[in-house]
């Protein structure tokens, strides 16, 4: 069985509530011994470096990328 991807494009902002997802994903692997999973969180706001830290802090290195602004070019690459 493969990797379930998952993905977040959007504002990261408090209000956002990102840092839910990044508890959730921490639950899964941790508490649930689940690794089958890569999450990418696309964007950027306030709580940018936030989200970064609690993703390290969180041990998510390995399943979690939070790449930052990803214009339309990149993401519709021919």
């Amino acid at each position: 069985m493969g990797k379930s991807i998952l993905c977040y494009v959007g504002c990261l902002n408090p209000q956002d509530g990102v840092d839910h997802l990044l508890r959730s994903l921490h639950h899964l692997r941790y508490t649930f011994g689940r690794q089958d999973f890569h999450c990418v969180i696309m964007g950027t706001g306030d709580s940018f470096e936030d989200l970064r830290r609690l993703g390290r802090e969180s041990q998510l290195n390995g399943n979690v990328n939070l790449t930052g602004y990803v214009s339309n070019q990149e993401l519709f690459i021919n």
